[in-house]
């Protein structure tokens, strides 16, 4: 069960990411299913409180497998990943969705103190070794230099990734 927090950018999201699974789906993807409630809903409001505070909640069946790192880092994975960010990227080539459009992932290159905060928290937990930190470290720099530092050249595309119309 997911808990959301109550606003309007909340619940236009739930259902685009609802549309965005049944694309995702259609493109055999693997990615978590949205299960319907008994009423045919695929989510609704739940009372949290005795104050009749209400979130919306719904129920998704999760894909059976391990997190990245419980995989391991070798080039077959890094194989598999890049299949499925290619994958991805055609399956949502026509999804257009103004919260998606809006949504900065944590983990997104326009959060890129997040970004530089897992890279040491991967180096903490020697997921990653001296050398791979090193590298991400020098590629988050380039990118902060060359890419964010003239942000204004960009257009924002659809899936959050810059696109350069000055050079």
């Amino acid at each position: 069960m997911k808990i959301y927090s109550n606003t309007l950018y909340t619940i236009v999201f739930l259902d685009d990411q609802i549309r965005l699974a049944d694309q995702l789906g259609a493109f055999d993807i693997p990615c978590a299913s949205i299960v319907r409630q008994v009423d045919g809903r695929y989510w609704s409001w739940y009372r949290i409180d005795d104050d009749n505070n209400q979130l919306p909640v719904r129920l998704m069946k999760y894909r059976y497998g391990r997190m990245l790192e419980g995989i391991g880092y070798r080039p077959s994975v890094y194989y598999r990943f890049g299949q499925l960010i290619a994958q991805f990227h055609s399956a949502t080539d026509q999804f257009d969705s103004d919260p998606y459009r809006r949504h900065i992932p944590f983990l997104g290159l326009d959060n890129i103190a997040s970004v530089r905060d897992e890279t040491e928290y991967l180096y903490e937990l020697q997921l990653i070794d001296a050398d791979q930190y090193r590298v991400v470290q020098q590629i988050l720099h380039r990118f902060d230099e060359n890419v964010m530092k003239r942000k204004d050249k960009f257009e924002l595309g659809k899936h959050n990734n810059y696109t350069c119309y000055d050079e």
